[in-house]
């Protein structure tokens, strides 16, 4: 699949693993509140894992693959 080869390694394990997170955390949180809980590990992964700790490289895409699987879960809730 070509859009697979494309796409960064980095990219897709970030969707993947987010998307794997959001999972548990809508389901004890909620549909909002695991949506915004997502968002903020997303965000602190980037901040403290790959940029202050200096174990990555912090990046604002990473940070919206990571996000991604929040509006997909939201199109397919509502069908």
């Amino acid at each position: 699949m070509k859009i697979f080869n494309s796409i960064d390694r980095d990219k897709l394990l970030h969707f993947f693993w987010s998307t794997i997170l959001i999972i548990p955390l809508i389901y004890i949180l909620g549909d909002v509140n695991g949506s915004i809980a997502l968002v903020v590990i997303a965000g602190l992964k980037e901040i403290v894992w790959d940029i202050a700790m200096k174990r990555g490289n912090g990046e604002f895409l990473d940070f919206l693959y990571g996000c991604l699987p929040i509006p997909i879960y939201f199109i397919l809730h509502s069908i």
